[in-house]
């Protein structure tokens, strides 16, 4: 159990540190004595302030000054990767995190961090109701924290909807993840109806697209109690009356059927209907378009069972000098993972850079603690190599145990990944093709950001190339995005210009298992 906020008498912070069981498990046994006191002075004042604000006494200016502070305190180093070590070691300090969270109204730089914080929770909630509400606490806060703060004009909001609904589902327990759709559905429905501003419009419809599934069925039960409540009391009267409406209505209707049959034979185009089913009811989806590019989701089962895949990530969460950022956060690879693990492929391999970014980086460090993080936040096994060509990388891929991702070396450490000259970078992906790779997956939107070795160059060495989800999402935002705006996106994304071609329909909602 972990020890009360106060420090008794005879103890320090220091010794206090050496056995505190969130301290050990977010910085490691082998941490600096120094990191590790500020660590548990820091775990210290998390569960101070939760207790503070679930406090029975607490008003609301002090509920809101403890949640202000808790905000801040997760910006530090460390801060949330302690408050969520602490939530799952002592549960009954779970839903006060909720409360503090779900209802808060961060700052327009603070929504990103307080997001990732409830995405931590639905994925490791202890109970439905638990992921429910942090999953209507996302919702929410997109709409009153951002979007009615006024967005800017060219952020894609419905892209914003679809992204989220595809964490949100891959982040849920299986066992309450119908559960949790269905009541997010209805959060996201009532909210859609008193949505004004377009780009609000724009989010609502695409996370009502991705929930169709989980709309209620059309029922006319309350209609016919109703009913059967007021004719009773009131008689043949009113029986005639609704009768007159009943087929008044039918009669308008059916005029209004016709007007709208002719017009529309003598607007009809010459070529395909235009008619837009973006503008239908909230349960339909939007229509679906062609995407651009080949999309894992729609590779067939056969494509992937048995098959060595390599996945081209954004892992990039060192800085210059090594250390794991403090908002670190893998649960976006989820949804390629378990695809890839559901269709039985015999070895899933992961590949990226470690460091945020190339300048100033002092050394080049290993994946490490790239996969040790990996493994602890994912809840899979990793089996990290320090190669990520040659001999070495090809024999720690055969030799990796069952049901282990292979984290190949970091490739940022290999000078001709971001080489100018197109014969170096050829050179290089012509060293990692060598693994035998049978699909490769680019489900890195920063690194396509460039034209690099692996996300280029070593998509064309392959015998097939698709767009991981969330890839995916930026080219073709889920199916809903024109062939024109796709085409832009593209033209942003130069690693990513190598799957153009092979264009298929894109299935509409995002995979969950």
């Amino acid at each position: 159990m972990i020890s009360s906020p106060g420090i008794m008498q005879g103890q320090t912070p220091a010794s206090e540190s050496e056995k505190d069981p969130v301290v050990l498990t977010v910085l490691g046994p082998g941490a600096r004595r120094a990191d590790r006191i500020a660590a548990y002075l820091r775990r210290v004042q998390i569960e101070t302030l939760l207790k503070t604000f679930v406090d029975s006494d607490a008003n609301r200016v002090t509920r809101e000054q403890s949640r202000r502070k808790l905000i801040e305190e997760i910006k530090k180093p460390k801060g949330k990767e302690l408050l969520l070590e602490l939530i799952k070691q002592r549960r009954d300090l779970e839903a006060a995190a909720l409360t503090v969270f779900a209802e808060a109204q961060p700052e327009l730089s603070e929504v990103q961090l307080v997001r990732e914080v409830l995405f931590s929770l639905i994925f490791n909630a202890s109970a439905g109701d638990i992921a429910i509400s942090a999953a209507a606490g996302i919702i929410r806060q997109a709409q009153e924290a951002y979007l009615w703060r006024g967005v800017d004009s060219t952020v894609d909001t419905a892209s914003l909807g679809h992204a989220l609904m595809g964490r949100i589902q891959s982040s849920t327990e299986p066992h309450w993840r119908d559960g949790v759709l269905k009541k997010l559905y209805d959060e996201a429905s009532y909210r859609r109806k008193h949505a004004t501003d377009p780009s609000e419009v724009d989010f609502f419809e695409a996370v009502l697209a991705d929930l169709h599934d989980y709309a209620p069925p059309p029922s006319s039960i309350h209609e016919d109690q109703r009913e059967k409540e007021l004719l009773p009391t009131t008689g043949g009267t009113v029986r005639a009356i609704v009768g007159a409406v009943a087929i008044a209505g039918i009669v308008g209707l059916g005029a209004c059927g016709v007007v709208l049959l002719v017009k529309g034979v003598m607007n009809k185009p010459d070529g395909p209907s235009t008619l837009n089913t973006e503008q239908t009811s909230d349960s339909k989806p939007r229509e679906k378009r062609q995407s651009l590019v080949p999309l894992l989701t729609d590779v067939m089962p056969e494509e992937i069972k048995g098959k060595r895949v390599l996945v081209r990530a954004d892992l990039n969460f060192l800085d210059e000098w090594g250390k794991l950022v403090s908002d670190a956060s893998f649960e976006h690879l989820l949804p390629t993972l378990r695809l890839l693990e559901y269709h039985e492929a015999k070895t899933i391999i992961l590949l990226g850079t470690a460091q945020q970014a190339s300048e100033g980086v002092k050394e080049i460090f290993d994946m490490q603690r790239i996969g040790d993080v990996l493994e602890e936040q994912l809840k899979l096994p990793v089996l990290t190599l320090k190669h990520w060509k040659g001999a070495d990388a090809a024999t720690g891929v055969e030799q990796a145990p069952p049901g282990h991702i292979v984290l190949l070396g970091n490739v940022g450490a290999d000078p001709r990944e971001k080489e100018e000259s197109e014969k170096k970078r050829q050179a290089l992906a012509n060293e990692l093709a060598a693994l035998k790779i049978d699909l490769y997956v680019n489900d890195a939107p920063q690194a396509s950001k460039h034209a690099y070795a692996s996300t280029l160059e070593l998509a064309q060495k392959v015998p097939k190339a698709v767009a991981g989800p969330l890839l995916g999402e930026v080219i073709s935002g889920q199916g809903t995005f024109s062939k024109k705006q796709q085409k832009s996106a593209i033209s942003k994304l130069p690693g990513a210009q190598a799957l153009l071609g092979g264009a298929r329909i894109v299935r509409m909602g995002t995979f969950s298992m």
